[in-house]
């Protein structure tokens, strides 16, 4: 037996005592059945910070209709606007509001300055039925729930990317509009 064999039955014997010490003193016993209900392990809950949106939708009120803002917890994040209106469109449907037209999806919706700019899919325009009242409630629901974000007056509605002349035929949104108060609840002047 040569010195390198009595050294590799030395590592081998070292090896086996170490894991007969691990299993002896850092090991768990192995027991028997649990006697009560098994504990699991409970998930690590993952603090996510989270922002507020306002979303802005219709209140009848005697005879009038007013939009108010409706507070709505969501995921922080830099994509706001975008959140926003989709909010906003899901609240609508959600509340059977009704105030964006069946099927809108929001493609973009971002600030830039003092103007926002909102980018809907084709439902906005095609899905769309209502008189100069209705149109203008939907529009001043976008255009305050977008004012909401430091800076912004005015917000350009887009259509498939494109600027459209007008949702129904009685309101032009070729340029940026402004928001109306005379539609918030608040105002009191409807």
């Amino acid at each position: 037996m040569g010195p390198r064999f009595v050294w590799a039955l030395l590592v081998i014997g070292a090896l086996i005592a170490g894991a007969a010490v691990y299993m002896v003193v850092y090991r768990p016993a192995v027991r028997g059945p649990a006697e009560g209900p098994a504990e699991r392990p409970t998930p690590m809950e993952v603090h996510r910070p989270t922002s507020t949106v306002r979303v802005f939708l219709p209140k009848q009120v005697g005879a009038n209709t007013y939009l108010v803002p409706m507070q709505v917890k969501v995921q922080a994040t830099e994509d706001l606007p975008r959140v926003a209106m989709e909010q906003l469109i899901a609240a609508s449907e959600e509340q059977g509001a009704g105030v964006i037209p069946k099927g809108t999806r929001v493609l973009d919706a971002r600030t830039r300055g003092s103007v926002a700019e909102v980018n809907l899919s084709r439902e906005f325009v095609r899905n769309f039925s209502g008189d100069a009242r209705h149109e203008a409630l939907t529009l001043n629901a976008i255009l305050h729930t977008m004012a909401q974000f430091p800076g912004v007056r005015r917000t350009r509605i887009l259509v498939d990317g494109k600027s459209v002349e007008t949702l129904g035929g009685h309101l032009e949104i070729l340029d940026p509009v402004a928001p109306d108060p005379a539609w918030l609840e608040s105002s009191g002047s409807r």
